[in-house]
């Protein structure tokens, strides 16, 4: 391989050395070999099965593979980055029986490396687990589980053991007794089992209440792998859980709410770290946490507090409940377990509406033991609605992280405390994601349902005592090798060696050394490391396997002879390759594409170098170049095995810019044409195209030639110009500027005299200008050659002598100081007669002193032109009061107002006209005209009025001066006498005009407002009814500006200010409202209200036709409208019926026929709500 020198090899040392703690995926969870079991569930408790075991497998490459169990081999197959689903037989759970299980271990192998998860479910209890490949498996481990609660029997704390090999012999010290008989604290006899044999261990139920059970925690339980026999202890798979189990809170009276199966695979003591962040679950309300110690002198911090030995229970775990990210730290090995929790309680043992999940144990991994990629599997069994994946990952590492190749940065959020990391929660889908960052990263996979829950590590890099291979360059350690790479090779036990030996697997004779010397003699994590001493190079691309044999010099129970091995494979490094143009133009954006080759593996890092001293890590970098010149750009890639490609290189040529000028023409004018002339020029190539922007808001012009062109300013100023060109190469320049002034145009102004043939000079005047205020220089040409020299002059103001009537044209050419040129030309005449001055008044019987008088010029002059008109209108008297007109024009009218008066009658005014053909060619005409005196008038306000005011006469305008005359009112609402009817004007301001004509035809006249104010709308109700002593509210409706109210009479209202007030009058009455508004505005209405009184029956009549008491008069019947009275014999017969009231009191007959003396029985029915019906006796009287 080829190596990078300089400036690459500083960067590559700053960028590639970040991930020296990082290991590829190939060492850790992914493998070709796994060994686990069907494990205990409260539903297989009993005889009957209801549980399922599914193995969940996938990977980034496409491969196959074979599960075995109990003698049943079944094939599968997995697509690279799918997941496949394999069903473990029933026949393989492993029961309830605490001992040795014979013939259903599961082993799964692979043709390529492979991730495997196992799941436990039956329907909401359930529990996964992340499944490690044999070649990461120890021989020390500890069962991690949980204070057993759960609301169903049958569910025990267990752990179980899986043989990977023959006579393999496990010690099981129990930290409470269990319920096959072990005791506590006492290590048990060596136990053999051989390859794919299981031994069950379970606590014991200590109390039930209902549902609810109670049972041991095995938490603290050892299972340690030893040697009996000269064979070297083997390694072994250890499984920890609960068949179900209830984690937190508890209900009321100690019951348990709800609960889970817990199902994890032990991570082996020498694999446990020292670094831990804990990231809660997301969208619960606390997690648990244990933090267990590996040594009982262990110093370990929490959140940078030192947790005081007295808070560990039996000095091994310290349990704490969070909400929050936390740091623990420890000077020995730890391990760190994440439980959720029972559904439905928060941290303080409320109720938690809305919660969703249940009991899962996850063991975290420590900062340690971290992945650079991972390909894991977020289960959708049984009923899970939400799928997380909480990363912890360095700072460094946040911009690159991926999840399916797409970044999640807008996640992450610093740790507090420990800045330097970042952590996210991550919802996802179900379903198989690969997760990726140029840094090393911990990851767990969990997901919720309604009290449901899974969670595993996503990945793990199970780092423990073993071979390790190192990259000599960079002394990074590596799972598998580049082919032809040189290499170190170490090993570390837990104790000195006497010999050791190498199988490098190559082929050559393994090496023998004697009394090796370990790297420390005093390793304060009490592991001796060993190191191969030559550099060792793989030059095939194959699998190897290094064994190396070892005498150690004490003994652990594994015997003194330890062996140890590493599998891995030599893979080819990548092929880096770059696609790019061969040349580009400084300052262009350039952008190299990486076509590099895998070879089989992924790329994961890139280094470019473009030979300028920039440098980029990304894969298809964009860069610019400063200069021109050859520049020669390497690239480095790497793999996921940690191999680095050969630099390859690429020359770029970069061409120089175009220099960019141009000239303008001057002078540069307002509104004139301004030439533009290009002198750029290029180094290579041509210009094509050149890129105009004049800076005056105008569009932006390209042109395709360097042809001179003219542009025209049309407002005075300094403009910055920019050119920008194109060569035929593509390479655009730098916009380069230039300020040009656009100089102000002089503005031509003169003035032409009026001349005749007697005048002896004719004076022109000049008043042209500039904007910017500098010198002019002026030309003369008075347009009459024949007077030689004379015709042209230089002066600002200057004279000439005519000698012959007629047109002339007379030009000025003005000149500014920059050299902008303005040119006028004005016609002009000599006159050669004198005028005639005239004039007419156009309305000679309308001269009312108060309006205009209208003169007419009719002046008129034989050859020439009338030049001035000065008028006097008031020659006798004021001869200030004049006009002089220096444009007269024939029939020019003349409007003027002279002083308005009243008195006397008349008034004379003599008005004088002088007529100008030349400076001394003039005519005059005078006339007097009789101008009339006008009346005067005077009209005060009028005083606002209400709508419902009746019509009245409007007296408010009159002549002032007695002058005889007519006056007029006009208006809305006006009648031609002077009537204003406010109702006819309507509401709302109106103005009224007063005109007075006096008898000599002149008018006067004024206008006043006058404000018609609503009338307030009232309706005081329909007339009602109320029995006699009873009540009712009036209830009046009214409209208008802040009324006010008054019922009159004020007799039997509650109140007589109010619109609804209560009236219990004591006879028929009727009730006047007035309403009020705040603009005195009246509106008046009535209401009558009858009081019916209770009819007062007589008890005898006498009609005998004295006409005394002949009827029988009922009083008061009369107002009840709707009453019957029927009277009936003493039979029961009637003899007198009405309705619809009694209008005609009954005579004591019946069909017109005298009813015989005696007493009759009636009922009088009132038929009005409130009146009872009457019955009684009468008695006829003769």
């Amino acid at each position: 391989m080829k190596h990078l020198s300089g400036i690459l090899i500083v960067i590559l040392g700053l960028i590639f050395g970040l991930t020296s703690f990082v290991s590829a995926q190939t060492a850790s969870n992914k493998g070709t070999d796994f060994w686990l079991a069907y494990g205990n569930h409260v539903a297989g408790y009993t005889a009957t099965i209801g549980q399922d075991m599914v193995v969940y497998i996938t990977s980034d490459v496409s491969t196959s593979g074979v599960m075995e169990v109990g003698g049943t081999s079944i094939p599968f197959q997995v697509t690279a980055n799918a997941i496949t689903n394999v069903t473990v037989p029933q026949t393989a759970y492993i029961g309830n029986i605490e001992g040795k299980v014979s013939n259903k271990g599961i082993h799964i192998t692979s043709l390529l490396p492979i991730v495997v998860y196992a799941h436990i479910y039956d329907q909401a209890v359930s529990g996964a687990t992340l499944v490690l490949p044999t070649n990461t498996l120890g021989k020390d481990y500890y069962s991690l589980n949980y204070q057993q609660i759960s609301n169903s029997p049958n569910s025990h704390s267990f752990f179980f053991v899986v043989a990977t090999e023959d006579n393999t012999e496990i010690i099981i010290t129990p930290s409470v007794d269990t319920k096959g008989g072990l005791k506590a604290g006492i290590a048990s006899a060596p136990i053999r089992l051989d390859k794919g044999e299981i031994y069950q261990v379970f606590g014991i139920q200590t109390s039930a209440i209902g549902s609810t059970t109670q049972g041991t925690d095995l938490t603290g339980t050892r299972i340690q792998s030893v040697s009996t026999t000269s064979e070297p202890c083997k390694k072994i798979a250890v499984f920890s859980g609960s068949g179900k189990i209830a984690i937190g809170c508890l209900n009321a009276a100690g019951l348990a709410g709800s609960a889970d199966n817990l199902f994890q695979q032990a991570y082996p003591t020498a694999s446990w770290g020292k670094t831990f962040i804990t990231v809660p679950s997301k969208d619960r309300n606390y997690d648990v946490y244990r933090i267990f110690k590996s040594d009982p002198n262990a110093v370990v911090k929490l959140n940078g507090t030192i947790i005081p030995s007295t808070s560990f229970v039996n000095n091994f775990y310290h349990e704490f409940s969070g909400q929050t990210v936390n740091n623990i730290e420890s000077d020995k090995a730890i391990q760190v377990v994440l439980y959720a929790v029972t559904q439905g309680k928060s941290i303080n043992c409320t109720n938690v509406a809305g919660d969703l999940g249940d009991p899962e144990m996850i063991y975290l991994n420590s900062l340690e033991q971290t992945l650079s990629q991972i390909t894991m599997y977020s289960t959708q069994l049984h009923m899970i609605v939400k799928h997380f994946i909480n990363v912890v990952i360095p700072q460094t590492g946040v911009s690159s992280f991926t999840i399916d190749g797409v970044s999640q940065a807008s996640f992450f959020q610093p740790v507090t405390g420990k800045p330097e990391y970042a952590y996210a929660q991550i919802p996802v889908s179900a379903g198989t994601h690969n997760l990726q960052a140029n840094a090393g990263f911990n990851a767990i996979a969990y997901g919720f349902g309604n009290a449901e829950s899974y969670g595993y590590a996503a990945g793990a890099n199970v780092k423990g005592l073993g071979v390790e291979i190192r990259k000599v360059t960079n002394n990074k350690q590596v799972s598998s090798v580049c082919v032809k790479e040189e290499l170190n090779l170490s090993v570390k036990f837990n104790s000195t060696v006497s010999r050791i030996v190498w199988d490098l697997g190559d082929g050559s004779t393994p090496l023998e050394f004697l009394n090796p010397v370990p790297v420390d003699a005093n390793p304060v994590d009490g592991l001796y490391e060993y190191k191969f001493p030559n550099k060792v190079i793989y030059a095939e691309l194959k699998d190897y396997k290094v064994i190396v044999t070892a005498n150690k010099t004490s003994s652990d129970g594994c015997g003194s002879i330890e062996i140890t091995e590493l599998q891995f494979s030599a893979v080819n490094p990548p092929s880096s390759v770059i696609t790019a143009v061969g040349q580009t133009c400084v300052n262009a954006s350039i952008t190299f594409t990486d076509a590099s080759l895998g070879n089989g593996k992924n790329i994961t890092k890139w280094l470019w170098d473009f030979g300028d001293g920039g440098v980029s890590t990304d894969q298809n970098p964009v860069h610019s170049y400063a200069a021109s010149g050859d520049y020669i750009v390497k690239l480095m890639v790497e793999g996921e095995t940690g191999c680095q490609s050969d630099v390859i290189t690429q020359t770029i040529h970069v061409i120089a810019l175009p220099l960019v000028n141009f000239n303008t023409s001057l002078p540069a004018c307002e509104s004139k044409d301004v030439t533009f002339t290009d002198i750029s020029s290029t180094a290579e190539g041509v210009i094509v195209k050149w890129i105009w922007d004049f800076g005056d808001g105008s569009t932006i012009e390209e042109k395709d030639a360097a042809t001179p062109f003219t542009h025209k300013y049309l407002a005075v100023g300094t403009y910055k110009v920019i050119l920008k060109v194109v060569t035929d190469k593509g390479c655009e320049s730098v916009a380069f500027e230039k300020n040009v002034l656009i100089n102000p145009m002089p503005i031509v102004k003169f003035g032409v005299p009026e001349i005749c043939i007697a005048d002896s000079f004719a004076q022109f005047t000049d008043s042209s200008s500039i904007a910017d205020g500098t010198d002019l220089t002026y030309l003369w040409d008075f347009g009459n050659p024949s007077s030689g020299v004379l015709n042209s002059s230089t002066l600002k103001n200057p004279t000439h002598r005519y000698t012959v009537a007629g047109d002339y044209l007379i030009t000025l050419t003005v000149t500014s100081k920059s050299g902008c040129i303005t040119r006028l030309v004005k016609s002009f005449k000599v006159s050669g007669a004198i005028p005639t001055a005239k004039f007419i008044v156009l309305n000679p019987n309308d001269l009312c002193s108060n309006r205009e008088v209208v003169f007419r010029n009719t002046s008129f002059v034989d050859f020439g032109n009338i030049g001035k008109i000065e008028w006097y209108f008031d020659y006798g008297g004021d001869l200030s009061f004049k006009l002089v007109d220096e444009n007269p024009v024939p029939d020019k009218e003349y409007r003027i107002l002279y002083p308005m008066f009243s008195s006397p009658a008349s008034k004379p005014f003599t008005v004088r006209m002088v007529a100008y053909s030349g400076g001394v060619c003039s005519d005059e005409e005078i006339q007097t005209i009789i101008l009339k005196a006008v009346p005067e008038v005077v009209f005060t306000a009028i005083p606002d009025v209400c709508q419902e005011v009746l019509p009245f006469k409007l007296t408010q305008a009159t002549e002032k001066n007695s002058q005889a005359g007519i006056g007029i009112y006009s208006g809305n609402g006006v009648s031609a006498s002077g009537i204003f009817n406010p109702a006819q004007a309507g509401l709302g301001k109106h103005t009224i005009k007063y005109v007075f004509t006096a008898s000599n035809g002149c008018a006067d006249s004024l206008s006043r407002d006058i404000l018609v104010m609503p009338t307030p709308t009232l309706f005081a109700g329909r007339d009602t009814i109320i029995l006699e002593g009873g009540e009712v509210k009036l209830n009046a409706i009214a409209s208008g500006s802040n009324l006010t109210y008054k019922w009159a009479p004020s007799l039997g209202l509650s109140r007589d200010d109010i619109p609804d007030p209560v009236a219990s009058p004591s006879d028929d009455i009727t009730y006047t409202l007035t309403v009020t508004s705040d603009q005195g505005c009246i509106s008046v209405d009535a209401i009558f209200v009858k009081v019916l009184k209770a009819p007062e029956v007589p008890n005898a009549f006498t009609p005998n036709g004295d006409g005394i008491n002949d009827n029988w008069n009922i009083k008061y019947l009369e107002s009840y409208v709707n009453a019957s009275v029927q009277v009936f014999s003493r039979y029961g017969s009637i003899v007198y019926y009405s309705v619809k009231g009694y209008a005609q009191p009954w005579k004591g007959q019946m069909n017109g026929t005298d009813l015989p003396i005696g007493t009759y029985y009636y009922i009088i029915d009132p038929k009005t709500k409130g009146r009872k019906i009457i019955s009684g006796a009468v008695t006829i009287l003769r």
